[in-house]
């Protein structure tokens, strides 16, 4: 299992890439820090979450 410094171990959305908040926009079940398209940004959508 790959350890990516964001303290998620069972359920890390994205376990290549820290992100803490396990955001996910699009509902993909794939995290915001490591999707290539996250569905998420612009001017009014949602935020996506940064990799740490």
């Amino acid at each position: 299992m790959v350890q990516d410094g964001d303290g998620i171990v069972c359920q890390d959305n994205c376990p290549i890439a820290c992100n803490v908040n396990q955001l996910d926009a699009d509902g993909d079940e794939i995290g915001d820090a490591c999707d290539p398209d996250p569905g998420c940004g612009g001017c009014s959508g949602v935020q996506c979450e940064l990799k740490c």
